[in-house]
């Protein structure tokens, strides 16, 4: 017997939030989907018309669930590009809460294969 689930259909930029939204093997969806209760599914990057600058994200299971996936993943699209505009400026924040700029001698061995995360801070480069 299959329940079907009320949906709930958003958009997010068709860029790096949607790698970094799935993040590494589906973590980050897998995570999402637990923690909300809800079964995420992301447009494939063949489904999505070539130059879309958004991709389509259904979002199945009860309202509130659904309220609460959906404002996550806003969440995490926004954190993304904060991160990335934080790259941009050259300011970089790693997961022990250290800020660097970029140039450092060791910032471009850190920056390796470790994922880190812009928490939104400006740097003071008076130093």
């Amino acid at each position: 017997m299959s329940m079907e689930l009320d949906q709930t259909v958003i958009e997010i930029p068709n860029g790096p939030e949607v790698n970094y939204l799935i993040g590494t093997k589906g973590a980050g969806v897998n995570a999402l989907q637990d923690a909300t209760g809800t079964r995420i599914q992301i447009q494939r990057s063949h489904e999505v018309p070539l130059g879309a600058l958004v991709r389509k994200v259904t979002i199945s299971g009860g309202e509130a669930q659904r309220l609460e996936c959906a404002q996550l993943i806003q969440s995490k699209v926004q954190e993304c590009q904060e991160r990335d505009q934080a790259r941009a400026n050259g300011n970089r924040t790693f997961g022990d809460g250290v800020a660097s700029a970029q140039g450092t001698p060791w910032a471009a061995a850190a920056a390796g294969p470790q994922q880190d995360y812009a928490m939104g801070m400006e740097l003071d480069q008076t130093v």
